[in-house]
Protein backbone atom coordinates (compact mmCIF):
# COMPACT_ATOMS: atom_id res chain seq x y z
CA UNK A 1 0.00 0.00 0.00
CA UNK A 2 1.37 3.36 -0.97
CA UNK A 3 1.94 6.20 1.44
CA UNK A 4 -0.92 8.16 -0.14
CA UNK A 5 -3.38 5.30 0.39
CA UNK A 6 -2.26 4.93 4.02
CA UNK A 7 -2.87 8.62 4.61
CA UNK A 8 -6.36 8.31 3.01
CA UNK A 9 -7.28 5.34 5.30
CA UNK A 10 -6.01 7.27 8.32
CA UNK A 11 -8.25 10.24 7.44
CA UNK A 12 -11.23 7.86 7.06
CA UNK A 13 -10.53 6.33 10.47
CA UNK A 14 -10.40 9.79 12.03
CA UNK A 15 -13.85 10.60 10.57
CA UNK A 16 -15.37 7.21 11.46
CA UNK A 17 -18.46 7.50 13.75
CA UNK A 18 -17.90 5.84 17.15
CA UNK A 19 -20.01 2.67 17.67
CA UNK A 20 -21.71 4.09 20.77
CA UNK A 21 -22.79 7.20 18.87
CA UNK A 22 -24.20 5.00 16.09
CA UNK A 23 -26.13 3.03 18.71
CA UNK A 24 -27.53 6.18 20.32
CA UNK A 25 -28.49 7.60 16.92
CA UNK A 26 -30.34 4.38 16.03
CA UNK A 27 -32.24 4.51 19.32
CA UNK A 28 -32.85 8.25 18.90
CA UNK A 29 -34.62 8.15 15.56
CA UNK A 30 -36.75 5.23 16.69
CA UNK A 31 -37.79 7.17 19.79
CA UNK A 32 -38.65 10.16 17.58
CA UNK A 33 -40.83 7.95 15.37
CA UNK A 34 -42.64 6.55 18.42
CA UNK A 35 -43.20 10.05 19.85
CA UNK A 36 -44.48 11.31 16.48
CA UNK A 37 -46.91 8.40 16.16
CA UNK A 38 -48.11 8.88 19.75
CA UNK A 39 -48.61 12.59 19.13
CA UNK A 40 -50.60 12.02 15.94
CA UNK A 41 -52.71 9.38 17.69
CA UNK A 42 -53.37 11.74 20.61
CA UNK A 43 -54.44 14.51 18.23
CA UNK A 44 -56.79 12.15 16.39
CA UNK A 45 -58.32 10.98 19.66
CA UNK A 46 -58.78 14.58 20.79
CA UNK A 47 -60.55 15.42 17.55
CA UNK A 48 -62.84 12.47 18.21
CA UNK A 49 -63.18 13.21 21.93
CA UNK A 50 -66.97 13.37 21.72
CA UNK A 51 -66.82 9.66 20.85
CA UNK A 52 -63.63 8.54 22.59
CA UNK A 53 -64.34 10.05 26.02
CA UNK A 54 -67.81 8.46 26.38
CA UNK A 55 -66.38 5.11 25.27
CA UNK A 56 -63.59 5.25 27.85
CA UNK A 57 -65.96 6.61 30.49
CA UNK A 58 -68.32 3.72 29.76
CA UNK A 59 -65.38 1.34 30.12
CA UNK A 60 -64.61 2.81 33.57
CA UNK A 61 -68.24 2.46 34.64
CA UNK A 62 -68.29 -1.08 33.25
CA UNK A 63 -65.20 -1.93 35.28
CA UNK A 64 -67.03 -0.66 38.36
CA UNK A 65 -70.41 -2.36 37.77
CA UNK A 66 -69.25 -5.62 36.15
CA UNK A 67 -68.53 -7.38 39.49
CA UNK A 68 -72.10 -6.57 40.62
CA UNK A 69 -73.55 -7.98 37.40
CA UNK A 70 -71.40 -11.10 37.74
CA UNK A 71 -72.55 -11.56 41.35
CA UNK A 72 -76.22 -11.23 40.39
CA UNK A 73 -75.73 -13.68 37.53
CA UNK A 74 -74.03 -16.08 39.91
CA UNK A 75 -77.10 -16.00 42.13
CA UNK A 76 -79.17 -17.32 39.23
CA UNK A 77 -80.48 -14.08 37.75
CA UNK A 78 -80.38 -14.01 33.93
CA UNK A 79 -77.51 -11.93 32.56
CA UNK A 80 -79.79 -9.48 30.76
CA UNK A 81 -81.89 -8.91 33.88
CA UNK A 82 -78.76 -8.41 35.98
CA UNK A 83 -77.47 -5.80 33.53
CA UNK A 84 -80.80 -3.95 33.47
CA UNK A 85 -81.03 -3.99 37.25
CA UNK A 86 -77.48 -2.67 37.70
CA UNK A 87 -77.77 0.10 35.08
CA UNK A 88 -81.20 1.30 36.20
CA UNK A 89 -80.15 1.24 39.86
CA UNK A 90 -77.07 3.34 39.06
CA UNK A 91 -79.14 5.91 37.15
CA UNK A 92 -81.71 6.11 39.95
CA UNK A 93 -78.92 6.58 42.48
CA UNK A 94 -77.52 9.55 40.52
CA UNK A 95 -80.99 11.05 40.16
CA UNK A 96 -81.51 10.65 43.89
CA UNK A 97 -78.30 12.59 44.57
CA UNK A 98 -79.35 15.37 42.20
CA UNK A 99 -82.80 15.46 43.79
CA UNK A 100 -81.22 15.86 47.22
CA UNK A 101 -78.72 18.55 46.23
CA UNK A 102 -80.89 20.90 44.16
CA UNK A 103 -83.52 21.62 46.85
CA UNK A 104 -80.79 22.11 49.46
CA UNK A 105 -79.05 24.69 47.25
CA UNK A 106 -82.32 26.50 46.52
CA UNK A 107 -83.07 26.71 50.23
CA UNK A 108 -79.72 28.40 50.90
CA UNK A 109 -79.89 30.86 47.98
CA UNK A 110 -82.00 33.35 49.93
CA UNK A 111 -79.44 33.47 52.73
CA UNK A 112 -76.37 33.73 50.48
CA UNK A 113 -76.58 37.51 50.03
CA UNK A 114 -76.63 38.04 53.79
CA UNK A 115 -73.83 35.51 54.31
CA UNK A 116 -71.65 37.13 51.65
CA UNK A 117 -72.20 40.60 53.14
CA UNK A 118 -71.36 39.42 56.66
CA UNK A 119 -68.38 37.39 55.46
CA UNK A 120 -67.00 40.27 53.41
CA UNK A 121 -67.40 42.64 56.35
CA UNK A 122 -65.51 40.26 58.65
CA UNK A 123 -62.76 39.77 56.07
CA UNK A 124 -62.52 43.52 55.49
CA UNK A 125 -62.27 44.20 59.21
CA UNK A 126 -59.59 41.53 59.60
CA UNK A 127 -57.54 43.03 56.78
CA UNK A 128 -57.69 46.42 58.50
CA UNK A 129 -57.21 45.40 62.15
CA UNK A 130 -55.23 42.21 61.59
CA UNK A 131 -51.49 41.62 61.15
CA UNK A 132 -51.52 42.82 57.53
CA UNK A 133 -52.49 46.36 58.54
CA UNK A 134 -54.09 47.28 55.21
CA UNK A 135 -55.83 50.64 55.16
CA UNK A 136 -59.50 51.04 54.29
CA UNK A 137 -58.57 53.26 51.36
CA UNK A 138 -56.37 50.53 49.83
CA UNK A 139 -59.17 48.00 50.09
CA UNK A 140 -61.61 50.38 48.37
CA UNK A 141 -59.06 51.01 45.61
CA UNK A 142 -58.58 47.27 45.07
CA UNK A 143 -62.33 46.68 44.88
CA UNK A 144 -62.72 49.56 42.41
CA UNK A 145 -59.85 48.24 40.29
CA UNK A 146 -61.39 44.78 40.27
CA UNK A 147 -64.71 46.20 39.11
CA UNK A 148 -62.95 48.21 36.41
CA UNK A 149 -61.08 45.14 35.14
CA UNK A 150 -64.28 43.13 34.98
CA UNK A 151 -66.04 45.93 33.10
CA UNK A 152 -63.21 46.35 30.59
CA UNK A 153 -62.89 42.60 29.93
CA UNK A 154 -66.59 41.90 29.85
CA UNK A 155 -66.52 40.61 26.27
CA UNK A 156 -63.63 38.23 27.00
CA UNK A 157 -65.45 36.96 30.07
CA UNK A 158 -68.61 36.37 28.03
CA UNK A 159 -66.68 34.46 25.36
CA UNK A 160 -65.10 32.38 28.12
CA UNK A 161 -68.53 31.60 29.56
CA UNK A 162 -69.82 30.59 26.11
CA UNK A 163 -66.75 28.41 25.58
CA UNK A 164 -67.36 26.66 28.89
CA UNK A 165 -71.02 26.29 27.95
CA UNK A 166 -69.99 24.40 24.80
CA UNK A 167 -67.82 22.15 26.96
CA UNK A 168 -70.81 21.59 29.22
CA UNK A 169 -72.92 20.56 26.22
CA UNK A 170 -70.23 18.07 25.20
CA UNK A 171 -70.23 16.65 28.72
CA UNK A 172 -74.02 16.23 28.70
CA UNK A 173 -73.93 14.56 25.26
CA UNK A 174 -71.12 12.28 26.45
CA UNK A 175 -73.05 11.29 29.58
CA UNK A 176 -76.11 10.45 27.50
CA UNK A 177 -73.98 8.38 25.10
CA UNK A 178 -72.30 6.55 27.98
CA UNK A 179 -75.55 4.96 29.15
CA UNK A 180 -76.22 2.70 26.10
CA UNK A 181 -72.50 2.01 25.62
CA UNK A 182 -72.19 0.87 29.24
CA UNK A 183 -75.27 -1.32 28.81
CA UNK A 184 -73.82 -3.11 25.79
CA UNK A 185 -70.37 -3.43 27.40
CA UNK A 186 -71.97 -5.16 30.38
CA UNK A 187 -74.29 -7.31 28.27
CA UNK A 188 -71.96 -8.30 25.41
CA UNK A 189 -68.51 -7.46 26.75
CA UNK A 190 -67.20 -11.00 26.40
CA UNK A 191 -68.52 -11.31 22.84
CA UNK A 192 -66.96 -7.96 21.91
CA UNK A 193 -63.62 -9.01 23.42
CA UNK A 194 -63.66 -12.38 21.64
CA UNK A 195 -64.46 -10.59 18.37
CA UNK A 196 -61.40 -8.39 18.93
CA UNK A 197 -59.29 -11.48 19.62
CA UNK A 198 -60.39 -12.86 16.28
CA UNK A 199 -58.24 -10.21 14.58
CA UNK A 200 -55.11 -11.39 16.43
CA UNK A 201 -52.78 -14.01 15.02
CA UNK A 202 -53.69 -17.34 16.63
CA UNK A 203 -50.27 -17.99 18.13
CA UNK A 204 -50.36 -14.62 19.96
CA UNK A 205 -54.03 -14.83 20.95
CA UNK A 206 -53.51 -16.39 24.43
CA UNK A 207 -51.02 -13.69 25.46
CA UNK A 208 -53.19 -10.85 24.14
CA UNK A 209 -56.20 -12.38 25.92
CA UNK A 210 -54.29 -12.57 29.19
CA UNK A 211 -52.96 -9.02 28.88
CA UNK A 212 -56.41 -7.63 28.08
CA UNK A 213 -58.15 -9.36 30.94
CA UNK A 214 -55.51 -8.48 33.50
CA UNK A 215 -55.58 -4.88 32.30
CA UNK A 216 -59.36 -4.82 32.78
CA UNK A 217 -58.98 -6.29 36.27
CA UNK A 218 -56.43 -3.62 37.09
CA UNK A 219 -58.75 -0.92 35.77
CA UNK A 220 -61.59 -2.31 37.89
CA UNK A 221 -59.48 -2.29 41.06
CA UNK A 222 -58.22 1.20 40.28
CA UNK A 223 -61.73 2.64 39.75
CA UNK A 224 -63.06 1.07 42.96
CA UNK A 225 -60.06 2.31 44.90
CA UNK A 226 -60.39 5.86 43.54
CA UNK A 227 -64.11 5.95 44.34
CA UNK A 228 -63.40 4.79 47.89
CA UNK A 229 -60.73 7.47 48.33
CA UNK A 230 -63.03 10.16 46.91
CA UNK A 231 -65.79 9.05 49.27
CA UNK A 232 -63.44 9.29 52.25
CA UNK A 233 -62.38 12.81 51.25
CA UNK A 234 -65.97 13.92 50.72
CA UNK A 235 -67.31 12.44 53.97
CA UNK A 236 -64.62 13.70 56.34
CA UNK A 237 -64.21 17.11 54.69
CA UNK A 238 -68.00 17.37 54.67
CA UNK A 239 -68.10 16.65 58.40
CA UNK A 240 -65.53 19.41 58.96
CA UNK A 241 -67.50 21.88 56.83
CA UNK A 242 -70.69 21.01 58.72
CA UNK A 243 -69.08 21.56 62.12
CA UNK A 244 -67.60 24.89 61.00
CA UNK A 245 -70.95 25.96 59.56
CA UNK A 246 -69.98 26.52 55.93
CA UNK A 247 -73.01 27.09 53.64
CA UNK A 248 -73.60 25.19 50.38
CA UNK A 249 -72.53 22.02 52.18
CA UNK A 250 -73.91 19.43 49.75
CA UNK A 251 -72.54 21.11 46.59
CA UNK A 252 -69.12 21.44 48.20
CA UNK A 253 -69.20 17.78 49.24
CA UNK A 254 -70.02 16.76 45.65
CA UNK A 255 -67.28 19.03 44.29
CA UNK A 256 -64.85 17.40 46.74
CA UNK A 257 -65.97 13.91 45.70
CA UNK A 258 -65.68 14.44 41.94
CA UNK A 259 -62.57 16.59 42.31
CA UNK A 260 -60.83 13.83 44.24
CA UNK A 261 -61.28 11.52 41.24
CA UNK A 262 -58.63 13.61 39.46
CA UNK A 263 -55.44 12.63 41.33
CA UNK A 264 -53.31 15.36 42.93
CA UNK A 265 -54.89 18.28 41.05
CA UNK A 266 -58.61 17.76 41.70
CA UNK A 267 -58.34 17.52 45.47
CA UNK A 268 -56.42 20.80 45.58
CA UNK A 269 -58.97 22.63 43.42
CA UNK A 270 -61.94 21.36 45.43
CA UNK A 271 -60.18 22.33 48.66
CA UNK A 272 -59.61 25.85 47.35
CA UNK A 273 -63.33 26.11 46.47
CA UNK A 274 -64.32 25.20 50.04
CA UNK A 275 -61.85 27.71 51.50
CA UNK A 276 -63.08 30.51 49.21
CA UNK A 277 -66.73 29.88 50.12
CA UNK A 278 -65.85 29.91 53.82
CA UNK A 279 -63.86 33.13 53.39
CA UNK A 280 -66.64 34.94 51.51
CA UNK A 281 -69.49 33.82 53.75
CA UNK A 282 -68.00 33.39 57.23
CA UNK A 283 -64.65 35.16 57.44
CA UNK A 284 -60.88 34.55 57.55
CA UNK A 285 -60.83 32.50 60.79
CA UNK A 286 -63.35 29.98 59.47
CA UNK A 287 -61.50 29.88 56.14
CA UNK A 288 -58.29 28.95 57.97
CA UNK A 289 -60.14 26.21 59.85
CA UNK A 290 -61.51 24.84 56.58
CA UNK A 291 -58.00 24.93 55.09
CA UNK A 292 -56.70 22.96 58.07
CA UNK A 293 -59.44 20.34 57.73
CA UNK A 294 -58.83 19.95 53.99
CA UNK A 295 -55.07 19.59 54.39
CA UNK A 296 -55.40 17.12 57.29
CA UNK A 297 -57.86 14.86 55.47
CA UNK A 298 -55.92 14.94 52.20
CA UNK A 299 -52.61 14.16 53.92
CA UNK A 300 -54.10 11.20 55.80
CA UNK A 301 -55.82 9.98 52.65
CA UNK A 302 -52.76 10.35 50.44
CA UNK A 303 -50.15 8.95 52.82
CA UNK A 304 -52.08 6.33 54.81
CA UNK A 305 -55.35 5.27 53.17
CA UNK A 306 -54.41 5.43 49.47
CA UNK A 307 -51.54 2.89 49.63
CA UNK A 308 -53.82 0.45 51.48
CA UNK A 309 -56.81 0.80 49.13
CA UNK A 310 -55.09 1.04 45.78
CA UNK A 311 -52.30 -1.41 46.54
CA UNK A 312 -50.69 -2.46 43.29
CA UNK A 313 -53.67 -1.46 41.13
CA UNK A 314 -51.78 1.56 39.84
CA UNK A 315 -48.16 1.09 40.83
CA UNK A 316 -46.91 4.44 39.56
CA UNK A 317 -44.46 6.77 41.25
CA UNK A 318 -46.01 10.12 42.32
CA UNK A 319 -43.63 11.93 39.96
CA UNK A 320 -44.91 9.80 37.07
CA UNK A 321 -48.51 10.54 38.13
CA UNK A 322 -47.78 14.27 38.20
CA UNK A 323 -46.13 14.16 34.77
CA UNK A 324 -48.99 12.11 33.29
CA UNK A 325 -51.64 14.46 34.72
CA UNK A 326 -49.75 17.50 33.41
CA UNK A 327 -49.48 15.99 29.93
CA UNK A 328 -53.12 14.95 29.96
CA UNK A 329 -54.20 18.40 31.11
CA UNK A 330 -52.16 20.11 28.37
CA UNK A 331 -53.54 17.86 25.64
CA UNK A 332 -57.10 17.34 26.83
CA UNK A 333 -57.86 19.80 29.63
CA UNK A 334 -59.81 18.52 32.64
CA UNK A 335 -60.95 15.42 30.77
CA UNK A 336 -57.37 14.61 29.78
CA UNK A 337 -56.18 15.00 33.37
CA UNK A 338 -59.02 12.76 34.56
CA UNK A 339 -58.33 9.96 32.07
CA UNK A 340 -54.54 10.13 32.06
CA UNK A 341 -53.84 8.20 35.27
CA UNK A 342 -56.07 5.15 34.61
CA UNK A 343 -54.64 4.97 31.08
CA UNK A 344 -51.10 5.14 32.48
CA UNK A 345 -51.94 2.47 35.07
CA UNK A 346 -53.30 0.12 32.41
CA UNK A 347 -50.30 0.82 30.17
CA UNK A 348 -47.95 0.01 33.03
CA UNK A 349 -49.67 -3.30 33.68
CA UNK A 350 -49.72 -4.07 29.96
CA UNK A 351 -45.96 -3.56 29.69
CA UNK A 352 -45.33 -5.70 32.78
CA UNK A 353 -47.57 -8.48 31.46
CA UNK A 354 -45.87 -8.50 28.07
CA UNK A 355 -42.56 -9.11 29.84
CA UNK A 356 -43.87 -12.18 31.65
CA UNK A 357 -42.88 -15.65 30.39
CA UNK A 358 -45.55 -17.68 28.60
CA UNK A 359 -45.96 -20.11 31.51
CA UNK A 360 -47.49 -17.30 33.61
CA UNK A 361 -50.42 -16.76 31.25
CA UNK A 362 -53.93 -17.08 32.66
CA UNK A 363 -55.46 -20.51 32.43
CA UNK A 364 -58.78 -21.08 30.69
CA UNK A 365 -60.51 -21.35 34.06
CA UNK A 366 -59.02 -18.02 35.23
CA UNK A 367 -60.18 -16.32 32.05
CA UNK A 368 -63.73 -17.53 32.64
CA UNK A 369 -64.08 -18.80 29.09
CA UNK A 370 -61.50 -20.36 26.81
CA UNK A 371 -60.54 -18.38 23.76
CA UNK A 372 -61.11 -21.60 21.84
CA UNK A 373 -64.86 -20.84 22.04
CA UNK A 374 -64.39 -17.67 20.00
CA UNK A 375 -66.95 -17.48 17.25
CA UNK A 376 -69.20 -20.16 18.69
Amino acid sequence: MSLQEQEHDTREDNWKVPPRLKHLAAIGWRVLVIVAVAYVLAMVLLRLRLLVVPLFGALLITALIAPVVDRLSGWGLPRLAAVWMSVVSSILFLLLIIGAVVPAVLMEVDDLDTNFEEGWERTRQWLIDGPLGISEQQIDEWVAELGRQISENRSDIMWGVLDQASVGIEVVVGLILMIPVTFFFLKDGLKIWNWCLGWVVEEHRPRVDTVGRRSFQTLSRYVRGELALASIDAVFIGIGLFLIGVPLLLPLVLITFFGSLVPLVGATVSGIAAVVVALLTLGPLEALLVLGVVLLVQQLEGNVVAPLLLGKAAELHPLVVLAVITAGGILGGVIGAFLSVPLAAVASVLINELRRPNDLLLSSEDRGESIATYGE
